[in-house]
């Protein structure tokens, strides 16, 4: 039998047109890129020079836009109505003749007691430019001559009157009230402590419970 002939010629021509093919698609794809390219490039360049000269330009460097229509202002005032200028701007207040009364603040009295046994500390105490109360002890050698040099002063004048203490072992000192004493030995205890004292305004205690 005779052998058929091989197709090789067929498996050619067909290898022939794919070459061809892509040829011509890769001819194609280099045609369009260099465009692309340069398209792409043209718009970041246009994208860039808008932001620098529409967004980073100062608000005082830009031109000014079209001026607005005449009915898209708002009218402010009608034709026939006139504006009235505006009234100087008054000065300050006159200051009110009426003075307000000062706020109260806290009051703290300060009384130093056991007065008239020490003559030089006395003095001391007495020659403080302060506000001071004293209070002075019956029967003591310098209480009414002190009591009164206090007076003078201005300052406030005290009996530091001596009372019982709640034990026994302490001394009150001379012209104390106790427990055991009538009420007339009180009051005639309370009226010889006073005697020793002649400008005091108030009493307080010396000792007591």
């Amino acid at each position: 039998m005779p052998v058929k002939p091989k197709k090789k010629p067929a498996k050619r021509k067909q290898r022939r047109r794919v070459k061809k093919k892509n040829q011509k698609l890769v001819l194609f794809n280099k045609a369009w890129l260099v465009p692309a390219l340069f398209l792409l490039l043209a718009t970041v360049t246009l994208a860039v020079t808008g932001y620098v000269i529409f967004l980073r330009t100062p608000p005082a460097t830009r031109l000014p836009g079209p001026p607005l229509p005449a009915q898209s202002l708002p009218v402010l005032y009608p034709a026939a109505v006139k504006v009235q200028p505006s009234p100087e701007p008054a000065g300050p207040p006159a200051p009110s003749s009426r003075a307000e009364p000062a706020p109260e603040k806290p009051r703290l009295a300060i009384i130093i007691d056991d007065m008239g046994f020490h003559r030089k500390l006395d003095n001391r105490l007495l020659d403080l430019d302060y506000n001071l109360s004293f209070s002075f002890l019956p029967f003591g050698p310098f209480t009414t001559s002190e009591a009164q040099k206090a007076h003078d002063l201005g300052r406030d004048v005290l009996l530091h009157l001596p009372l019982e203490p709640s034990d026994h072992k302490w001394d009150p000192g001379p012209g104390a009230l106790l427990l055991r004493m009538s009420r007339e030995e009180l009051k005639q205890n309370l009226d010889a402590d006073l005697a020793w004292v002649p400008t005091a305004i108030g009493v307080n205690n010396h000792m007591g419970s």
